[in-house]
């Protein structure tokens, strides 16, 4: 709703408005390019060398049974990874949301990735880490 919303207030504003309303809107877009990196790099880092794995990762659809691991990931990301907008009360947004499955299916693989819950909240933490240093204009 983010982006279409900025996108509209593009199109709709006033000469004089079309610069900061594109602004917004570029920045809407890079937040997702830097959240669907972030994801993407732990989905690498888990996977390693694992033919098919990353695709399978951030495309399958595991049911939850590993509430433990799923609820340590799900709060890493909520506490260790950058907040992209003023609004957010943690790392997690209404776009990156989805990447929550990505989580489930990374806890339901330990045994095909070899990699121990611990390990997994590891590359995590690693990775918004990492996504911290990626440069992110809040606006309040």
């Amino acid at each position: 709703i983010m982006l279409h919303t900025a996108y509209w207030r593009w199109v709709q504003a006033a000469e004089k408005d079309k610069a900061a309303a594109w602004n917004d809107l570029e920045r809407i877009v890079s937040n997702r390019k830097a959240d669907e990196e972030l994801f993407a790099s732990v989905t690498r880092n888990a996977c390693g060398e694992l033919r098919g794995c990353t695709e399978q990762m951030a495309f399958d659809k595991h049911d939850l049974k590993d509430n433990e691991c799923h609820q340590a990931l799900a709060k890493i990301v909520h506490e260790q990874c950058p907040k992209r907008e003023a609004h957010n009360t943690g790392g997690w947004n209404g776009f990156n949301m989805k990447f929550s499955q990505t989580l489930v299916n990374l806890c339901e693989s330990k045994q095909t990735l070899k990699k121990e819950s611990q390990e997994l909240a590891q590359i995590v933490r690693e990775a918004c880490k990492a996504a911290q240093g990626v440069e992110t204009t809040i606006v309040i």
